[in-house]
């Protein structure tokens, strides 16, 4: 796309480029067989400085915005289509953070992701609940979940995402969540296992 991709683009886009066909797809057969997580490949993209490419400065990323983001994936998954979903699926996890997270979560989550340190995720269930992650916000079924020792227990209602907060400050990466948005008029008890 000549004329239309910004100098930054392009070498965002070079050093996605490089890391994929240097180090991507002479492993993506061995990653497809296996069924394993690309940890090495992982650490290469983190390494290149990629992980936080969308991420503000102020949080330790770049600043480069959603359009290197794509630039990236769509280098990444030239050369395989997993190790692209990898990367999107990592920056996705980061954007309820961006958008509704305070300004010390922003901090504490953000900046190991943008250094590849810690990873996160982003899980979206469709069934009863549709695919519009957004439309749980407002909804008052809506229960978040967290698993620490073993456990899960309930730790916020949709009261919580009516203001736009995340969870509790003591949530750290690597911790499991899942919000939910129950049938009520199924009655269904979660089975959090």
């Amino acid at each position: 796309m000549p004329g239309i991709l910004t100098e930054r683009n392009l070498m965002w886009r070079a050093r996605a480029r490089e890391v994929a066909e240097k180090l991507v797809r002479p492993l993506a057969a061995k990653y497809d067989q296996a069924q394993e997580y690309p940890w090495e490949i992982k650490e290469a993209i983190a390494k290149a400085g990629l992980m936080g490419v969308w991420i503000p400065e102020e949080y330790g990323g770049s600043g480069d915005g959603v359009i290197d983001l794509c630039v990236c994936v769509e280098e990444l998954s030239r050369a395989c289509g997993g190790v692209g979903v990898l990367y999107a699926v990592n920056a996705l996890g980061t954007f309820p953070v961006m958008v509704g997270g305070t300004e010390e979560q922003k901090h504490r989550f953000l900046r190991p992701i943008a250094k590849g340190e810690k990873l996160i995720s982003f899980g979206l269930s469709e069934k009863f609940a549709g695919s519009d992650a957004a439309s749980g916000a407002g909804n008052e079924d809506a229960v978040a979940y967290r698993k620490a020792n073993d456990e899960w227990r309930q730790y916020r209602t949709a009261e919580c995402a009516r203001k736009r907060e995340l969870a509790p400050n003591d949530i750290a990466p690597g911790d499991y969540q899942l919000a939910c948005a129950i049938d009520l008029t199924r009655r269904r008890a979660l089975d959090m296992r």
